[in-house]
């Protein structure tokens, strides 16, 4: 069996200017002059920096810029271990989950691997260099991945967001390279754990258990392996395949002859696995087993769920556009959000993951979408996913650039991506991969109707992956993906709906043509105590002319781009009230109304469309670093008025009043359940303490209905409160009609009765 040793913990870190020359050791690094810290793994450099008080704290004020300075350091990493002895004769593999970025890892005075990829793990084999008594030495050398950019080549097409286009070549995250959501962060270090592994020579591979067909009364599965033996004549091996869930047990077994082989599996009245909403999330508790006559030689294990997922598109123009998810045969509307870096510092992750998803979850989604700019989430991402039913659109990480096609970039994203699938492709919350993020769109925008869209990464190389290793997932090659006869990328079913970002209620948003929309946002400002924690006093307000507030809206004094998010942000506050609060206690109310209501909106239009609409997966829940932005919950996860209203908008079952229309508002109900739903509801007239409507509603299962109308004044402005009894359960949700503008002090005390309703919230 396998036995995995930490070598986490506390390192030595020596640094200084690249000269060209390669740094081995700690006494070569100190001839250089390089300075000598002490660095925590996992980690970043920033961290160790301001920890050691040579810089200041990243995230406050301005100082991220401070950090930009160092793009063309080296990094030397040291540390001594010693080896576990009770493991002397067995294989020993040096294993770094992430390393930012370009590497050359000695121990004990021997190269044993070197890195050039930060979003998948190395694995190098020492068993030669490792000392067996005594202390072993480990050094880990990182050159500037600026200057390692600096040797490659970049054609007319291959061309980075941002002004960014070494973003095009280093692989990565997008969002390193300084985005609209994120700032300018290279960074370095050993972002992820570093383990010593000892095993056996003869051991489990690859092991891919996939759902073939699904029903209540029996469902399918189909076991693929391979595995290593140092065997110069191969023995019999046997396989044993042993799932359980709950009081049913399922077991297959299979001799084989070879190192590669496949098995099926029948399971009777298999538990089936659904996203949240649509049943329950049961997990199978799969063992793998490998032995060799009476001998165990290895053992996997993992969690499955049973059941069948994928989309069934169309993007044929002048024809009827589909882009509906399926799971067990059966359509899911998606209520989702996209799921972006969890920390600009990716050391940082693991520590926010938990509570991260509590945030997605809580709000209602049940899916998210791994956006493209990221990196690739950790095992525990998809665990908790599986476990909370939460589905998972999976972008391949390339976002809003030309990508290079030329063979060397082909190999490594061939190599990357066959990592990232195999490693979750056995995940029952994987809904589909993404060949990227907006790269069909941002090539289309910079040559229209030329070669950009000759994608060679997304139509050759990615399908190929997926076909080889995990071939019922669906493919989606591009979000949104623009086949090369398209005209403008809102021609498709799949959509990002950003547009002209003014009045939420406007003709961009409201008479959109998607089916499905896979971005859509709106700006919000962070609670004032929030602001404090990452602006200076001097500088907290007025937002106008102060270089933290730009900082913070992700924006480089280099480059500006062509919009200010936070002079975006008081335009759509201007929209709904009038004017532009001049207190900062007022704007920032007035901005998280804005946003809450646009939020509010955004969805309910997709759901009281369903069956003309099929999803919507909004932008976003948490921010990365301190910032103002679309977030619905800030980096110091104090939630947004949105993340409430939210939390409303996105229930199972829901009431919703539609949009003045020939003297009346409708009352609209949708079931997003399999189940037959029956309740009783009532909307008050919050003002004049009047029921406008009243009486009882019967829903079939995952259904659309229009109870009633109920006559209106697009003059008159109104909170309208509206609450309906389920299974013994009471619900709440609330619609503001009238034209604009509003007067805030208005809205304030609407805002008191919108919070008493369950599930009750405070107002900051």
């Amino acid at each position: 069996m396998k036995h995995e040793v930490s070598l986490d913990g506390l390192w030595d870190l020596y640094f200084g200017d690249e000269d060209g020359s390669v740094i081995c050791n700690a006494a070569q690094a100190t001839d250089k002059g390089f300075r000598h810290i002490p660095a925590s793994v996992p980690g970043n450099v920033e961290l160790d920096l301001f920890r050691a008080g040579l810089e200041k704290d990243v995230f406050l004020a301005d100082h991220v810029l401070d950090y930009e300075k160092y793009e063309y350091s080296s990094w030397l990493f040291t540390r001594t271990f010693t080896a576990d002895r009770s493991q002397e004769g067995r294989q020993v593999l040096l294993c770094f989950a992430g390393i930012n970025t370009f590497s050359r890892i000695w121990l004990n005075g021997s190269l044993v691997g070197e890195t050039g990829n930060m979003l998948v793990p190395h694995q190098f084999d020492i068993t030669a260099a490792i000392h067996w008594q005594g202390e072993n030495v480990l050094s880990v050398f990182i050159r500037p991945s600026m200057n390692q950019a600096r040797q490659m080549t970049y054609s007319a097409a291959v061309r980075g967001a941002e002004h960014s286009d070494e973003m095009t070549r280093l692989r990565m995250p997008p969002h390193s390279f300084g985005w609209d959501i994120m700032p300018r962060l290279l960074s370095a270090g050993l972002w992820r754990p570093v383990t010593l592994l000892y095993r056996d020579r003869t051991f489990l591979d690859d092991v891919y258990l996939v759902t073939v067909g699904a029903a209540t009364q029996r469902a399918r599965l189909r076991l693929v392996y391979t595995f290593h033996s140092d065997q110069q004549r191969l023995p019999r091996y046997r396989v044993v395949l042993q799932g359980r869930c709950g009081q049913q047990h399922f077991q297959a077994e299979q001799t084989t002859h070879f190192i590669s082989n496949a098995l099926y599996v029948d399971v009777d009245q298999p538990q089936l696995w659904w996203p949240r909403g649509y049943g329950g999330q049961p997990l199978y508790a799969i063992t793998l087993e490998l032995w060799q006559e009476d001998l165990l030689c290895d053992q996997r294990t993992f969690s499955f769920g049973i059941r069948t997922a994928t989309v069934d598109a169309s993007f044929e123009r002048d024809k009827t556009q589909r882009f509906q998810v399926l799971v067990n045969g059966r359509p899911v509307f998606i209520r989702g959000s996209n799921w972006v870096p969890l920390s600009a510092l990716h050391s940082q992750d693991e520590n926010r993951l938990q509570q991260a998803i509590e945030m997605a979850y809580g709000c209602g989604c049940n899916a998210l979408r791994c956006w493209g700019g990221n990196v690739y989430e950790s095992e525990a991402f998809y665990q908790l996913c599986d476990e909370k039913g939460l589905l998972v659109w999976q972008d391949f990480s390339m976002a809003c650039s030309g990508q290079p096609s030329d063979d060397a970039f082909a190999r490594i994203i061939e190599e990357e991506a066959t990592v990232v699938v195999k490693a979750r492709r056995n995940h029952p919350c994987l809904l589909l991969w993404a060949g990227d993020n907006e790269v069909d769109s941002s090539a289309y925008m910079a040559y229209p109707k030329g070669f950009a869209r000759y994608n060679r990464i997304t139509r050759e190389i990615l399908p190929r992956v997926v076909a080889a290793h995990d071939p019922l997932r669906y493919y989606l090659p591009s979000s949104p993906y623009m086949p090369a006869d398209y005209d403008h990328a809102w021609q498709g079913p799949e959509q990002h709906l950003w547009g002209p970002r003014d009045d939420f209620k406007g003709d961009f948003y409201r008479l959109n043509t998607a089916v499905f929309a896979s971005e859509i946002g709106y700006h919000g400002c962070p609670s004032v105590s929030s602001l404090k924690k990452f602006l200076t006093d001097d500088e907290l307000w007025p937002f106008s002319g102060s270089r933290q507030w730009l900082v913070h809206n992700s924006e480089r004094p280099l480059y500006r781009r062509g919009y200010d998010r936070n002079e975006l942000m008081a335009k759509q506050v201007a929209i709904l009230f009038g004017h532009v609060p001049e207190v900062l206690d007022d704007f920032v109310l007035a901005s998280q109304i804005s946003q809450a209501e646009a939020k509010k909106f955004f969805i309910e239009q997709f759901r009281m469309r369903k069956g003309e609409k099929t999803g919507l997966i909004w932008w976003n829940v948490l921010d990365g670093w301190p910032q103002i932005s679309d977030a619905v919950v800030d980096y110091y996860f104090t939630p947004k008025l949105a993340w409430h209203i939210i939390r409303r908008s996105q229930q199972d079952v829901q009431l919703m009043i539609s949009e003045y229309d020939a003297w009346k508002h409708t009352l609209i109900a949708v079931n997003d359940t399999f189940l037959p739903v029956d309740g009783e509801y009532r909307v008050v007239a919050h003002d004049r303490g009047a029921c406008v409507l009243k009486g009882s509603f019967q829903l079939p299962p995952d259904s659309r209905m229009e109870i009633a109308g109920f006559p209106a004044n697009p003059s008159q402005q109104q909170l309208y409160l509206i609450e309906w009894q389920v299974g013994g359960q009471t619900y709440h949700n609330h619609y503001i009609a009238g034209r604009y503008p509003f007067s805030l002090s208005t809205f304030r005390g609407w805002l008191q009765a919108i919070a008493r309703l369950d599930p009750v919230f405070s107002l900051n």
